[in-house]
């Protein structure tokens, strides 16, 4: 692993987590097809005691066997960089469900700080 792209996703209040999470769960292969992406985790956000609310309810972690400025070019150039440039794409597989306009997406590219610790012995 090189790096991890984070996309932060919070669907409209009018769609289940069930309904989102089937409709995810499915696009993540789409992201799994662009080279530079090799694994990805999704976590639902639940506050803990001191921690404010974030506006995203769910991130997905996305693993890359690239720098992940890479990987998420390649997204571009297939058309799932952006939420503009994904809904104006062909949907053979994954139809676009009539909600997706309102969903708030962000993501981020996490560049790694030194070597990978565990802990010290």
């Amino acid at each position: 692993m090189d790096g991890l792209h984070i996309v932060a996703s919070r669907p409209p209040d009018e769609v289940t987590d069930a309904e989102f999470n089937r409709w995810y769960d499915a696009h993540v292969d789409e992201i799994l097809a662009v080279d530079g992406f090799s694994a990805v985790r999704r976590y639902r956000l639940e506050p803990v005691i001191g921690a404010g609310a974030l506006p995203h309810r769910f991130i997905a972690v996305y693993e890359t066997d690239t720098d992940p400025r890479t990987a998420v070019a390649a997204l571009e150039r297939a058309g799932l960089g952006s939420k503009d440039s994904y809904a104006a794409g062909e949907r053979e597989t994954l139809p676009l469900p009539p909600w997706f306009h309102q969903v708030d997406f962000a993501s981020w590219n996490c560049l790694p700080l030194g070597e990978r610790r565990g802990p010290r012995a």
